[in-house]
């Protein structure tokens, strides 16, 4: 499995989304048709801070041998962020099947990317060929 694509896109991803939370927070706010409260505003600002983050470090670790034991951190980080994240979006949308179209979008993604990250976390990487 190509772990840079992985990690490369899930970082373009989760950088895009910190963007968007920490510049636009009343536009997804309202986007998202929640009550504006200066409270919720600046949960999304720090939302998209940890994105940013977990962007960063999926970044800076693209080039590095992920799986098994190597970068075990960064792996089980990013398995547990999106496998926690598709299980509470898809209790969410059994739940209520009429949520907006954009948390249909956002569990698929999370769901392939928890699928991405479990094989990159529990199975030991690909030897590079010659």
């Amino acid at each position: 499995m190509k772990t840079k694509i992985i990690m490369t896109s899930s970082a373009i991803m989760l950088g895009s989304v910190s963007i968007i939370f920490s510049f636009l927070p009343d536009e997804v706010i309202g986007y998202l048709q929640f009550e504006r409260t200066q409270n919720l505003v600046l949960v999304f600002q720090i939302i998209g801070a940890l994105y940013f983050a977990l962007a960063m470090l999926n970044v800076m670790s693209r080039n590095s041998v992920i799986g098994g034991i190597y970068n075990k951190p960064t792996s089980i980080s990013n398995f547990a962020h999106f496998s926690i994240g598709s299980i509470t979006l898809i209790k969410a949308l059994f739940v209520n099947i009429h949520l907006p179209y954009i948390y249909w979008v956002v569990a698929f993604v999370y769901t392939v990317f928890a699928f991405a990250f479990g094989s990159i976390a529990f199975f030991h990487p690909a030897p590079k060929s010659a």
